[in-house]
């Protein structure tokens, strides 16, 4: 069986409310886009589970896949849930 793994480029301090599952410290835009992109996530793959998978990286200056805009970035990894 293959197994595809999606990957997601995220700010760092909306990373980290994914992480913690509290948005209690992202503003109203943040969260507004947050929950677009978690919608997507329930739309396309039945779930929106997401992992750092190395906790020790460094950001990295990217595209951010839910605000669209450039900063400093983890790479998310939508969790594998199995069958």
């Amino acid at each position: 069986m293959n197994t595809i793994e999606h990957t997601f480029a995220v700010q760092k301090d909306t990373a980290v409310a994914i992480i913690n599952d509290d948005y209690s410290g992202l503003s109203d835009q943040d969260c507004t886009q947050l929950e677009t992109f978690e919608a997507t996530l329930i739309e396309l793959h039945l779930h929106r589970y997401l992992t750092c998978t190395d906790p020790s990286a460094e950001p990295e200056f990217m595209r951010c896949d839910v605000s669209g805009l450039l900063g400093d970035c983890l790479t998310l990894t939508l969790m594998n849930l199995g069958e």
